[in-house]
């Protein structure tokens, strides 16, 4: 945060998921040839099928797992893009982060703000310090239920490795002495927050 020159701020809002502009949305894919094979059979559909089931229900649907998955959605499509474009980015949130850029941008009262993303150039090797360490992967993944240990494959792990999707684990034995110089180089101060603490020492 101390160096990035740029910031992405991510939120939902609750807006547009309001049920006439959500409904001429649809209307507006269908008329694109996104949504349906005839336009005005779909839109006929839309305001007959979809109109009443959605309109009791819109402001519920609109601060959903769905709504805030649509976000989650274009937050990782933008890590991509910036990754094939060599960029660096971070994503950042708390609740006094929040409040503060709520503030300072005047967002309406219908936005969630959920996380900011610094992009930059990245300063530090593409390794970024190594693979970080996970819980195995029995205990991340289930299958069918959950609790029941989903099984990895010892031929999809040797994929992964030849196609180099794996990186060695963390800390790799130079990572010290980078953070050093970077420390230095872009006179970082040492610390985990841009924002004071409350009742955190100085």
């Amino acid at each position: 945060m101390q160096t990035a020159p740029c910031f992405i701020v991510w939120y939902s809002d609750a807006a547009a998921y309001e049920i006439n502009k959500w409904i001429e949305d649809l209307k507006g894919l269908a008329d694109t040839r996104r949504l349906g094979s005839n336009a005005e059979e779909t839109k006929r559909l839309i305001e007959q099928a979809l109109r009443p089931v959605f309109t009791p229900m819109w402001r519920q649907a609109a601060v959903s797992p769905l709504a805030f998955m649509d976000l989650g959605q274009a937050v990782a499509q933008a890590t991509l893009v910036a990754y094939d474009e060599g960029l660096g980015t971070c994503l950042m949130s708390s609740p006094v982060m929040i409040d503060k850029v709520n503030k300072l941008l005047k967002l309406p009262e219908t936005a969630t703000l959920v996380c900011v993303m610094s992009v930059g150039y990245p300063a530090e090797s593409w390794e970024a310090g190594g693979q970080t360490r996970k819980a195995p992967f029995d205990d991340l993944f289930s299958e069918m239920e959950y609790g029941k240990p989903f099984k990895t494959s010892s031929e999809v792990w040797d994929e992964l490795r030849q196609a180099k999707m794996l990186q060695e684990e963390a800390p790799l034995p130079w990572r010290d002495a980078e953070l050093k110089y970077l420390m230095r180089a872009l006179e970082l101060e040492e610390r985990i927050t841009a924002f004071q603490i409350p009742g955190a020492q100085e």
